[in-house]
């Protein structure tokens, strides 16, 4: 993006954006095992944002992959809704 557009300021935020968001899955992958609700809701938050956010740039194969991951890591977590939200 940089190289191409010689525009270095956007390329450092999108480099900000993508440490917040892997920063973000970090957290939640750390904190999925509180069986809480909280410990439910932020990783499902996540992962429904970073859904979104791919979505809107589903034109290229990269970001297709990345919301195949996405959906999939999705589909995992919503069956264990039960075991978080009966223990609050």
């Amino acid at each position: 993006m940089a190289v191409v557009n010689n525009n270095k300021s956007s390329a450092d935020i999108v480099t900000v954006f993508v440490f917040v968001n892997a920063m973000a899955m970090l957290v939640s992958g750390i904190i999925f095992g509180g069986k809480k609700k909280r410990t439910y809701y932020f990783p499902l938050a996540v992962v429904l944002l970073n859904m979104l956010l791919t979505l809107l740039n589903i034109i290229e194969l990269f970001f297709t992959f990345i919301f195949i991951i996405d959906l999939l890591i999705f589909v995992t977590i919503l069956p264990l809704r039960k075991d978080y939200l009966s223990n609050s």
